[in-house]
C-alpha cells in the first residue's frame, strides 16, 4: 500500500505555523501594557468592550459582574410567600456529591413515618469543589449555588453551616441569578405545593424575621 503525500503549490517553511501563533500571543502581550483604550486594529476582532491596555477592577470598591451560572457554594431556598422550605430531604444531592460533604437527616411524624422535610442539613463548605452536581441533581429548586465570593473564615466551624445558616429566600436567588431562577421557578412552585400537603401543619416553615 502506497501512502500519498499531499502536494502544496507553495513551499511551507517548517515551523511557520508555530511562529505565527507565537506572534499573536506576543502581540496581545505587548498591547496589554499600552495605556490606550478603545484601540482597534483594522480587520481584527477587538477585545471585549474594545479595550486594550492596563486596566483592572479596583476591588472591593469596583466589582466585576458575576454570571448567572456562576458555581459558588451551595445554599438552600425557601418560598417568600409561604415561608415553606423547598427541600424534601430526598437525598438526591447527597448521592450526586462526588466528595460526600452533604449530610441530611429526614424528619418523621408522630407515627414514625418519614415526611418530606429535612430535620438537619449540613454542608462542609471547606471541602466543596464547586462542581454544581448537587444543584443539578435537585428536582425541587431547593439547592442552588450562591454568588458570594467572600467566603474566607477565621474558624473552621463557620465553614460547616447548619440548615438555618444555609437558608435564603427565593427572592435572593432571583436577584443574583434571574435567568437560572426563571428556568426552575414554575416547576419548583408546583412541587412545593405538593410537598406542603404531605407535611404536618407548621413543619418546614421558616419563621418570619421580626
Amino acid at each position: 500500500m502506497t501512502m500519498r503525500v499531499p502536494r502544496h503549490d507553495k513551499f511551507q517553511f517548517p515551523g511557520l505555523g508555530l511562529l505565527k501563533g507565537l506572534s499573536v500571543t506576543l502581540t496581545h502581550f505587548f498591547r496589554s501594557y499600552r495605556r490606550q483604550r478603545n484601540w482597534r486594529v483594522p480587520g481584527e476582532e477587538p477585545f471585549p468592550g474594545g479595550i486594550y491596555g492596563i486596566f483592572t477592577h479596583q476591588y472591593p470598591e469596583e466589582r466585576a459582574p458575576i454570571p448567572d451560572r456562576y458555581r459558588g457554594l451551595p445554599i438552600l431556598l425557601y418560598d417568600d410567600a409561604t415561608g415553606a422550605e423547598f427541600c424534601t430531604a430526598c437525598q438526591a444531592c447527597v448521592r450526586a456529591c462526588p466528595v460526600g460533604i452533604i449530610h441530611i437527616e429526614q424528619a418523621t411524624n408522630d407515627e414514625g413515618k418519614r415526611i418530606p422535610y429535612a430535620s438537619s442539613y449540613t454542608i462542609e463548605w471547606d471541602v466543596c469543589i464547586n462542581c454544581g452536581f448537587c444543584a443539578a441533581a435537585c428536582n425541587f429548586g431547593a439547592l442552588v449555588l450562591d454568588h458570594n465570593l467572600e467566603t474566607a473564615r477565621y474558624d473552621r466551624e463557620a465553614l460547616h453551616p447548619t440548615k438555618k445558616q444555609l437558608l435564603r429566600p427565593a427572592s435572593y436567588f432571583e436577584k443574583i441569578a434571574p435567568t437560572v431562577w426563571a428556568e426552575i421557578r414554575e416547576d419548583a412552585a408546583k412541587r412545593l405545593a405538593g410537598t406542603i400537603k404531605r407535611r404536618p401543619d407548621g413543619v418546614g416553615i421558616v419563621p418570619k424575621k421580626q
